[in-house]
C-alpha cells in the first residue's frame, strides 16, 4: 500500500515549478519535461458545473466557466441567445428522456434485493450510485451506493469484467470513492481512495495497471491508469497526489508527441527498463486512423488534466494546454463521432466550447442508448449492457448540463 506524502496540501496552494527535464520516452519515469505554451490556448474541465452542484457535494473540483452551445458561441446577441436556447432545450429533452429511461431501467435491478443476490460482480453497480445521484434521484443513489460498497475491498478480482478484473481494478473503486465523496460518505470515499492510492507509483506518481506497486523498477504504468489517480487525489482534496500524478501526464504526453504527429499514434502504456510499450492492443495505444478505437482512454485523461488547471497548482496552464491537445488529437481520429467509447470526448467537447462535437457524438450515442436501453427492457442483464449504460448516461447528463449552462449564461 502507498504510503501517504507527508504535508498534504489542499489543492488552493500552489507549488514551485517542477524541473525541466527531457521528454523522450526513458524521460517518463525519471523527469518532468515543461511543457510549452502555444497561443490561444483553452481548456475544459470535469464534473458537474458549480452552478448546479447540490449542498453537501464534496470534492475539489475548481468553479469552471461552462460551455455556451454552437449557436451561442457564433453571436452575442439576444435574438441569438433565444434561439441558442430553443436549440438547446430540444436537445435536452431528448437527452433527458435516455438518461431517465436508462436510470429506470438500472434501478429496477440494482435496487431489487433478488436481483442482486443473483448477480455477485462489481460491474454491475460501480457506476450506477453517481449516475443516479447525478439525475437527482439521490433517495436511489445511496441505496446503490450501499450495494456497490459491498466491493470497496478486492470487489474487482473476480469480475467478469477485463477491465475491472485485470488491467485496471481500480477504476470500478474510483467511480464508488466519486459517488461516496459526493454523498459525503467519507469513510468509503477513504477506503476506496487508499486501495487506488496502491496503485500509484511512489517516485514518478504514475498510474500502475495490474498490480499495486511493489517495485520502484519493475512496473508498468498507464496513461488511463495515472488520469484515476489524479482524480481521485483531486475528489479526496490530496494536492500532492494529483499534481504528482498530472506532471506524469504531462511527461507521457509530451514523451509521445512525435508519436502524434508522425505515427499519428499514441501509446499508453510505459515501463521503467524500456520506455513505452509498442504493442498495438486496444489498451496499449490509440491509433488515429484506426477504426474501433477506445477513444476513452484519452478522452477521460484530458478532463482530468483540465480539472488540474481549475486549480491554483503551478502549472495550471500547462495542464490545460495539454488537455486541448490531447483533445484535438482525439477529434483527428476515424469514427469518432460515432463510437460507444467516445461518451467522455462529447464531454471533453463540450466543455472546451467546442459544443459541435459535443452535439455530434451526444446525439449519436443518446441514439445507441435507445437501443441498449431497450436490450435490457427485454431482460438482457448482461454486466457490459449495464456498465457501458450507466456511463454513457452519466456522460449524456454531463454534456446536457455543460450545453444548458453555456447557453444560459450567453442568454
Amino acid at each position: 500500500k502507498a504510503t501517504e506524502p507527508s504535508g498534504k496540501r489542499e489543492l488552493t496552494t500552489g507549488r514551485p515549478e517542477a524541473a525541466a527535464g527531457r521528454s523522450d520516452s526513458r524521460g517518463l519515469a525519471t523527469c518532468r519535461p515543461k511543457a510549452a505554451e502555444p497561443s490561444g490556448s483553452r481548456g475544459f474541465t470535469m464534473g458537474r458545473p458549480k452552478a448546479t452542484e447540490p449542498s453537501g457535494s464534496r470534492g475539489l473540483t475548481a468553479s469552471p466557466s461552462l460551455t455556451p452551445s454552437s449557436c451561442a458561441v457564433a453571436a452575442e446577441s439576444k435574438p441569438h441567445a433565444k434561439q441558442a436556447t430553443s436549440l438547446r432545450d430540444c436537445h435536452k429533452a431528448s437527452y433527458r428522456d435516455v438518461v431517465n429511461s436508462t436510470t429506470d431501467c438500472l434501478a429496477k435491478r440494482i435496487l431489487n434485493r433478488e436481483w442482486v443476490a443473483q448477480h455477485n460482480d462489481i460491474a454491475f453497480y460501480a457506476k450506477a450510485p453517481l449516475l443516479l445521484f447525478e439525475a437527482n434521484r439521490e433517495q436511489d443513489a445511496r441505496a446503490a451506493l450501499r450495494v456497490a460498497a459491498r466491493y470497496a475491498e478486492h470487489g474487482s478480482t473476480n469480475s467478469c469484467s477485463q477491465v475491472y478484473a485485470e488491467d485496471y481494478p481500480h477504476c470500478a473503486l474510483l467511480w464508488i470513492c466519486w459517488a461516496a465523496t459526493r454523498m459525503s460518505v467519507d469513510d468509503l470515499a477513504n477506503r476506496c481512495f487508499e486501495i487506488i492510492c496502491s496503485y500509484q507509483h511512489r517516485l514518478t506518481q504514475s498510474g500502475l495497471v495490474r498490480e499495486p506497486y511493489r517495485s520502484a523498477c519493475n512496473f508498468e504504468a498507464d496513461f488511463y491508469a495515472t488520469a484515476i489517480c489524479a482524480k481521485a487525489a483531486l475528489l479526496r482534496n490530496d494536492a500532492a497526489r494529483a499534481e504528482g500524478a498530472g506532471d506524469a501526464l504531462m511527461r507521457a504526453l509530451d514523451a509521445n508527441r512525435s508519436n502524434m504527429s508522425e505515427r499519428k499514434r499514441f501509446n499508453l502504456r510505459w515501463r521503467w527498463q524500456d520506455g513505452f510499450v509498442q504493442e498495438s492492443g486496444p489498451t496499449q495505444c490509440v491509433l488515429q486512423a484506426a477504426d474501433g478505437q477506445l477513444h476513452s482512454m484519452l478522452g477521460f485523461p484530458a478532463l482530468v488534466l483540465m480539472e488540474l488547471s481549475r486549480t491554483k497548482l503551478s502549472r495550471a496552464s500547462a495542464y490545460a494546454t495539454a488537455s486541448l491537445d490531447l483533445l484535438n488529437f482525439i477529434k483527428g481520429s476515424r469514427g469518432v463521432r460515432t463510437s460507444p467509447q467516445a461518451h467522455v470526448v462529447a464531454a471533453a467537447a463540450a466543455a472546451a466550447k467546442d459544443s459541435s462535437l459535443a452535439t455530434q457524438i451526444a446525439n449519436e450515442l443518446a441514439s445507441q442508448m435507445r437501443t441498449s436501453v431497450s436490450l435490457m427492457g427485454d431482460g438482457a442483464n448482461k454486466w457490459e449492457t449495464m456498465d457501458h449504460a450507466a456511463e454513457a448516461a452519466f456522460w449524456l447528463c454531463y454534456v446536457d448540463r455543460s450545453l444548458a449552462s453555456g447557453a444560459l449564461a450567453s442568454s
